[in-house]
C-alpha cells in the first residue's frame, strides 16, 4: 500500500536538495573528494537539481561524478556508464542533441561491455538513443536502435509478466556486485521480528517495502480516517479481506483500475460488508502519509555503499494517466530497481511478484532479505527461503537488519 504526497512539490525538493547535499558534505569529510561514494552522492544531488531544471549545477555535478569514477573505478566501468547517460539527459534537455547521443552512444559500448549484449539495461539505453536519433532526425538509426531494443525485451520478458506491461519499474538497473563481507554465516539474529534463513550463506540483495517501511504508514492513515468517522477499528481492513484477489483494491493494485475508477466499486463492496465509506476521502487519508523517511533512506544508501543490491517491492496504483505515478520518481533513484505492482500487474502476496523482484536484482531468493510492515506480504517471501523482517517502526526495522548483516545502520 502506498501513497501520494500532500507536502506541497516545492517543499519537498527543498527538503530532498538539503538532505542530498548534507549526505554529500559528510561523505567528502569522511572519505575525501575523490571517492567513489563522493561521486555517488554528488550524483544524487545532480538528480534532485535536475528535476527542478537547474541544469547548469546539475550538469556540472555530474561531470564531477564522472571524472571521479572513470579516476577510481575506471572508464569501462558500469557507474561510468550511468553517469553518462545523466549527463547525456541534461545536455538533451539544454538541447545539444549531438552531444547528448555521443554521451549515450559512450554508454552503450560500456553497458554492452559490461553487461552483454542481452542485458535489458541494454534495452533501456537503446530506447533513450532512440529517441535522441528520431530528435536529430537520423530515423534510420532510431529505427535500429527501437529494434535491438525489442528483440532484448522479447528475450528477457518472462511469461508471467503481462505483454502490455513493462518487466519492472527500474530506475537504476546495476550489475550484481560481488559478494559482500557482511556477517558470519552462523551468526542468527535473535530479534523475534526477524525470521532467519540459517542455510543462507550471506545476503547479497535487500528488499524494501515503500508505504510503512521507507514511506510513512497507511495504515495509520486509514485508522484516523475509522476514528473520525465512528467506524469500528479495523473495519475497512476487514472489508478488503472479504473482497480479496477479485476486489477493487486488489485490481486498483494490479492497475486494472485507476485512482478514479476505483472509487465506485469499492464503495459498493464496503457496503455490502456494512461499511459506508467515501473512497475519494479515504484515498485522501492515504496521501498524507506519503513522506519518506529520512532514517531509511540513509540505510539505503549505506546498503549500497556497502556493495549490496537494494530494490523497493511494492503495491502500488496509478490515478488518472499511465505516467502518473504516486511514487515521486526521485525516491526511485535510491534503488536498483523498483519493482511496482500496477506496472507488472501482480501484487503481494502473490508469490511470483517476489521471484519476480528477485530476478530484477540479479540476486536469489535465499540471499535476500525483506522487509514489509505487513505479515501477509512476508509469509510467501519466507517460504521462497528469503530472510524476512517484520516493520514495526523505522528504529526496530534497521536494528533488526543491522543485527543480520552485522552493519551499523543507525548511528
Amino acid at each position: 500500500m502506498n501513497v501520494v504526497s500532500e507536502v506541497p512539490q516545492a517543499r519537498r525538493s527543498a527538503l530532498d536538495e538539503a538532505f542530498a547535499r548534507r549526505s554529500l558534505t559528510t561523505c567528502e569529510i569522511a572519505l575525501g573528494p575523490e571517492h567513489p561514494d563522493v561521486a555517488e552522492a554528488a550524483a544524487t544531488l545532480a538528480k534532485v537539481l535536475e528535476e527542478g531544471r537547474r541544469y547548469d549545477e546539475a550538469e556540472a555535478l555530474y561531470r564531477r561524478a564522472l571524472a571521479i569514477f572513470e579516476q577510481t573505478l575506471g572508464p569501462d566501468h558500469y557507474e561510468t556508464a550511468v553517469t553518462l547517460g545523466n549527463l547525456s539527459t541534461v545536455r538533451q534537455a539544454r538541447g545539444d542533441l549531438d552531444d547528448a547521443a555521443g554521451l549515450y552512444e559512450r554508454a552503450l559500448v560500456i553497458k554492452e561491455r559490461r553487461l552483454g549484449p542481452s542485458h535489458p539495461e541494454l534495452a533501456v539505453t537503446l530506447n533513450h538513443l532512440a529517441v535522441l536519433y528520431r530528435a536529430q532526425g537520423r530515423r534510420g538509426a532510431a529505427a535500429e536502435a527501437y529494434r535491438r531494443a525489442l528483440g532484448i525485451w522479447s528475450r528477457c520478458l518472462a511469461p508471467t509478466i503481462r505483454a502490455s506491461r513493462p518487466a519492472a519499474r527500474a530506475t537504476h538497473v546495476s550489475p550484481p556486485p560481488a559478494r559482500p563481507q557482511t556477517r558470519e554465516p552462523e551468526r542468527a539474529p535473535s530479534r523475534p521480528g526477524v525470521r532467519y534463513n540459517p542455510a543462507v550463506p550471506d545476503i547479497a540483495g535487500v528488499l524494501f517495502d515503500m508505504g510503512g517501511v521507507v514511506m510513512e504508514s497507511p495504515l495509520h492513515a486509514i485508522a484516523r480516517y475509522e476514528r473520525e468517522r465512528g467506524l469500528p477499528a479495523n473495519a475497512i481492513n476487514r472489508a478488503l479481506a472479504a473482497t480479496g484477489e477479485a476486489g477493487a483494491w486488489a485490481r486498483l493494485e494490479r492497475g486494472e483500475l485507476t485512482a478514479e475508477t476505483f472509487c465506485a466499486p469499492f464503495e459498493a463492496e464496503c457496503r455490502a460488508q456494512g461499511v459506508e465509506v467515501d473512497a475519494a476521502a479515504v484515498m485522501a487519508a492515504i496521501a498524507t502519509a506519503g513522506v519518506a523517511r529520512p532514517i531509511m533512506l540513509e540505510a539505503i544508501h549505506r546498503l549500497r555503499a556497502r556493495g549490496l543490491r537494494v530494490g523497493a517491492l511494492t503495491n502500488n496504483w496509478r490515478r488518472a494517466g499511465p505516467d502518473d505515478d504516486v511514487i515521486p520518481h526521485r525516491l526511485r533513484d535510491h534503488f536498483d530497481v523498483f519493482i511496482e505492482s500496477r506496472a507488472v500487474g501482480l501484487r503481494k502476496p502473490d508469490p511470483r511478484i517476489y521471484l519476480l523482484a528477485c530476478r530484477e536484482l540479479g540476486v536469489p531468493a535465499d540471499r535476500t532479505a525483506f522487509l514489509d510492515d505487513i505479515g501477509g506480504n512476508l509469509k510467501p517471501a519466507r517460504a521462497l527461503g528469503m530472510t524476512t523482517i517484520k516493520v514495526t517502526a523505522p528504529g526496530q526495522a534497521l536494528r533488526d537488519l543491522g543485527v543480520l548483516l552485522n552493519l551499523d545502520l543507525l548511528n
